[in-house]
């Protein structure tokens, strides 16, 4: 008989990268897939992988998209009664372990992309984060983090007691042998290449501003920014007047822009374990980013060049100049190419899914027999 999965996130987008992989080993296990998310344009495509049952799709800490969110959650979770329930993104993880039965809650798997309180939060942020995990903390089957910053402050949540169980995935599940052989696309200039969501937390206008200061500083070099979202606007009205910056919207040759990079810029506040990292070490492009938990930990014995929170455009524009004309440099030492793709290997899929049916199978036995 088909057992059931139901996996849910705040919106579409936040499954998108990583389900058809993690799905693939979840049905090889013989567990069917229905997935919650806020309707988004991503929606319509995943809806023909798997059932897809809406939900509020409002990002947002505010009193009323909470209590939308969390009442939308509360009618998934009196649909059906699901063998396995996988949560992830911090909100409808804490909302999901908030509004659903205790039944349901005894079947969830709470995978933690990146818990909202970190080493470079805001102290009264963090604090009040820090505690709504610890309250909600049993009140799931396991926890599945990807980062090991974020590992190591689970188990000091957790402590000395047994739930619930932790596990330590390695990232997302990112196809690193897909970008480390992906044929770059033809471009005369050099450029540096930012990819991810244009919002605060990805910064994407410091990457622009350090780019245009380090022109000034001599370099010759464009840039090229892949995504959408709520700053588009003014990344947009930005690259208007300047025919340095080319823009491209969500692609599917990510990969080959990748392969075709000088450097990647990452200038996020906030992440988890960045997937945009891992696709270009596997590329084998060199990368500067902003410290946080997880450029620290993907970056870490020179792999790439770690900005302090604090540095303004002008620090930026020096490290991308130091790149640029220490590049041959930079290869001889040891860092090059081919190491960084080796460092990516670390979070490819193979290391994923491995460590994913791993999990799936524990959850099934336990539940199998009764340790719920």
């Amino acid at each position: 008989m088909t057992q059931t999965m139901l996996v849910i996130a705040t919106v579409t987008q936040s499954l998108v990268l990583q389900s058809p992989e993690s799905w693939a080993v979840a049905r090889s296990l013989g567990l069917s897939i229905t997935f919650a998310a806020g309707r988004d344009e991503w929606s319509p495509a995943l809806a023909k992988e798997a059932e897809y049952v809406e939900t509020s799709s409002q990002r947002s800490v505010r009193p009323f998209a909470l209590w939308r969110m969390a009442t939308s959650l509360h009618r998934v979770a009196l649909i059906g009664e699901w063998d396995l329930v996988q949560v992830q993104t911090p909100l409808a993880g804490c909302l999901w372990r908030l509004v659903a039965p205790q039944r349901m809650r005894r079947r969830t798997v709470y995978v933690v992309h990146g818990f909202h309180f970190h080493k470079d939060g805001k102290a009264l942020w963090n604090a009040v984060s820090r505690l709504v995990e610890r309250l909600l903390l049993r009140r799931c089957m396991a926890m599945a983090v990807v980062s090991n910053e974020d590992f190591v402050s689970a188990l000091e949540l957790r402590g000395r007691t047994p739930r619930p169980m932790l596990w330590h995935l390695p990232g997302a599940g990112i196809d690193v042998e897909g970008f480390a052989s992906a044929k770059h696309i033809p471009r005369d200039r050099d450029f540096a290449l930012f990819c991810g969501e244009l919002n605060d937390n990805k910064d994407p206008m410091l990457a622009l501003r350090a780019v245009e200061a380090a022109r000034r500083l001599g370099s010759n070099l464009d840039a090229v920014v892949i995504g959408d979202g709520p700053l588009g606007a003014q990344v947009k009205g930005f690259a208007s007047t300047r025919p340095w910056v080319s823009l491209v919207s969500q692609s599917k040759y990510v990969s080959a822009w990748m392969a075709r990079a000088s450097v990647l810029l990452a200038p996020s506040r906030r992440e988890g374990l960045p997937r945009v990292i891992v696709e270009a070490l596997a590329a084998g492009v060199p990368v500067i980013a902003r410290s946080n938990r997880g450029s620290r930990e993907l970056l870490a014995d020179g792999f790439g060049t770690l900005m302090r929170p604090e540095a303004n455009v002008f620090d930026w524009a020096q490290a991308i100049t130091a790149h640029i004309s220490a590049r041959v440099d930079t290869e001889s030492a040891g860092v090059g190419a081919e190491a960084r793709r080796r460092r990516a290997q670390h979070y490819g899929l193979d290391a994923f899914c491995s460590s994913y049916e791993a999990l799936l199978r524990h959850c099934l036995t336990m539940l199998g027999t009764g340790r719920e």
